[in-house]
C-alpha cells in the first residue's frame, strides 16, 4: 500500500490573536475552513514555522466562547486536518500549507487551559449574552442531581430558542433548514433518539443567544446565575409555574397521548416509518396540540413545521419535552430552586 502524500492548500490569513515580539496565534480561512495555527520551533532561522489545524464553526464557537481551551482544537475534534506552513513566506496575505500525517509532537501543542481571553489583540467575534438570571438554590444536593437541573434547564432553554428562532419573521430557507435538521435525523425508536436532539438542539444555539454558567454559589441557601436571552428566561420561567400550577392536566393529557401511541404500536415505529394520510393521523395532531397549548411550548404550527409535519414525529418530541421539563419542575417543587423575586 503506498503511503499517502501530503496534500497542499491554500489559505489566506485571517487576523493575528496572540502577537509576542511576532505573530504566536493566528487564524486564516482556506475556502471556506476555519484554520487556527500556532507558531512552532524550526530549525531555519528566517522562518516562521506554524503548525496548523483546521476547525469546524461550532468548535469555533466553543473556543471563541471560552468553552473549550486552544489545546482541545488542536488534539480532541475528529475530524480535523492538520498542516505546516512558513509564515515568512506568505504573499498578499495567502500561504501553502502543507498537510501533517504524523502525530504531532508536544512541543507543536499548545498548553492546556489557554483560553480566548489569553489572546493580546482583538478579535470581532459573536459575543455570549450577557443578561443574568439568578435562580436560588436550598436543601441537598447529590452531584449528579445538580447536574440533572442544568441539562434539564439548557434543554428546555434550547427547544424554546429553536420555536421562537423559527417564529421569527423573515426567518431564512438555511436557518429553517438548521433547526429542522435536528428533528429529522432521529429515528425516534429509543431514549438516545431524544438525548441527541436535546444535544444538537443546545449545540444549535447560537452565540449571542447560549445558555452558559457565570456564577455558582453553594450554601443553604445558594443561588446558581445564568447568563442568556432575558427574552428566554421570562419564557422559561411562564413555562415551569405554568407546568406547576397545572400539573394534573398536563399530565393526563400527557398519559392519554402517551397511551395511544404504545397500545397502538406507534413508540416502536420509525418517525419516517409513519405515512401521512394515516388513519391515526387527526387523533394524535389532536391530543398532541392539546398537550403542547397546554405546556405553552410555543405555536404547535411551528412544532408541526419543524418536524416536517409528521404526525408521529410531532407527538414524540411534545412528549419528550413534557418528561424534561417534568424533571426539571421537580426540583422548583421540591422548594430546593426558587426563581428570584
Amino acid at each position: 500500500m503506498k503511503p499517502l502524500k501530503p496534500r497542499r492548500r491554500k489559505a489566506q490569513y485571517q487576523a493575528t490573536l496572540v502577537y509576542m515580539d511576532e505573530p504566536q496565534l493566528i487564524t486564516l480561512i482556506s475556502a471556506k475552513t476555519r484554520i487556527i495555527a500556532l507558531a512552532v520551533p524550526s530549525n531555519k532561522d528566517d522562518a516562521l514555522f506554524f503548525y496548523a489545524t483546521s476547525v469546524s464553526p461550532k468548535n469555533w464557537d466553543k473556543y471563541m466562547s471560552g468553552s473549550v481551551d486552544l489545546r482541545y482544537l488542536f488534539t480532541y475534534p475528529d475530524q480535523r486536518t492538520a498542516y505546516t506552513f512558513d509564515l515568512s513566506e506568505m504573499e498578499e496575505g495567502t500561504v501553502f500549507m502543507t498537510q501533517y500525517l504524523d502525530d504531532a509532537p508536544e512541543e507543536y501543542l499548545p498548553s492546556p487551559r489557554f483560553f480566548e481571553s489569553n489572546h493580546t489583540e482583538e478579535f470581532e467575534h459573536a459575543q455570549r449574552p450577557d443578561e443574568s438570571s439568578r435562580l436560588f438554590v436550598d436543601g441537598e444536593w447529590e452531584l449528579v442531581e445538580f447536574g440533572q437541573f442544568n441539562q434539564r434547564y439548557a434543554d428546555i432553554y434550547a427547544f424554546s430558542t429553536a420555536v421562537n428562532t423559527w417564529e421569527l419573521p423573515g426567518i431564512s430557507l438555511k436557518q429553517q433548514q438548521d433547526i429542522r435538521r435536528p428533528f429529522m435525523e432521529r429515528p425516534y425508536q429509543g431514549g438516545f433518539s431524544y438525548v441527541h436532539l436535546f444535544h444538537d438542539l443546545n449545540d444549535n444555539v447560537p452565540p449571542s443567544e447560549q445558555l452558559s454558567l457565570n456564577k455558582i454559589q453553594y450554601a443553604s441557601p445558594g443561588y446558581v446565575d445564568m447568563l442568556g436571552k432575558e427574552d428566554t428566561f421570562d419564557e422559561l420561567r411562564s413555562i415551569i409555574e405554568n407546568y406547576l400550577a397545572n400539573r394534573r392536566e398536563i399530565t393526563i393529557a400527557y398519559n392519554t397521548l402517551y397511551k395511544y401511541l404504545h397500545e397502538n404500536r406507534y413508540l416502536q415505529m420509525a418517525g419516517d416509518a409513519y405515512l401521512k394520510g394515516d388513519a391515526s393521523e387527526p387523533y394524535i395532531l389532536q391530543q398532541t396540540e392539546k398537550l403542547n397549548n397546554l405546556l405553552k411550548i410555543g405555536k404547535f404550527a411551528s412544532i408541526k413545521a419543524m418536524t416536517a409535519e409528521n404526525a408521529l414525529v410531532s407527538a414524540k418530541v411534545v412528549l419528550s419535552f413534557y418528561r424534561r421539563l417534568h424533571e426539571l419542575g421537580q426540583f422548583f417543587a421540591q422548594g430546593r430552586v426558587a426563581f428570584e423575586e
